[in-house]
């Protein structure tokens, strides 16, 4: 038996089971961690740039609300002064509708985000790895995706 022919014995008899039953379990909780981090990031950063915006409608309709309730307060007249309270008011519904919008869409990212994240680890988890190995080649196969690797040369 050629040296090689050992080697792929060895490989397919020992190292395999091996590395399948030890080290792929680390080397998923790896992935596992590394998804949830990048999930995480990509999640705060949608969260703190949409939450950025609707701070800034927010805070431009309260301001205009205030405007309003100041010009009602300098008017000359009770009808210009009942206007600008009606504008005031409309201004505050508006920025009302700002704030209940950005929650609304918050509890929608984190939703959106807890199911990605949930998809991620299944899809993990259910990784099946198997390699075929021979003196002429070599195939791993993950679920149904096989690819032949290079021959290892000796």
């Amino acid at each position: 038996m050629s040296l090689l022919s050992n080697f792929i014995k060895w490989v397919v008899q020992k190292f395999w089971p091996w590395f399948v039953e030890y080290v792929w379990p680390f080397i998923k909780e790896y992935v596992l961690d590394l998804l949830r981090f990048c999930l995480k990031k990509l999640s705060d950063l949608f969260k703190s740039s949409f939450s950025e915006k609707q701070d800034q409608r927010f805070e431009e309709a309260d301001a205009k609300a205030k405007q309003a309730d100041h010009k009602a307060y300098q008017s000359n007249s009770e009808d210009e002064a009942n206007k600008y309270r009606a504008i005031a008011d409309i201004w505050r519904e508006v920025a009302e509708q700002y704030r209940r919008d950005k929650e609304d869409l918050q509890r929608e990212l984190d939703r959106q985000t807890e199911a990605v994240h949930a998809f991620s680890i299944e899809s993990v988890d259910r990784m099946d790895i198997k390699a075929d190995f021979s003196e002429s080649h070599t195939i791993i196969k993950i679920n149904e995706t096989a690819r032949t690797l290079p021959t290892l040369q000796m």
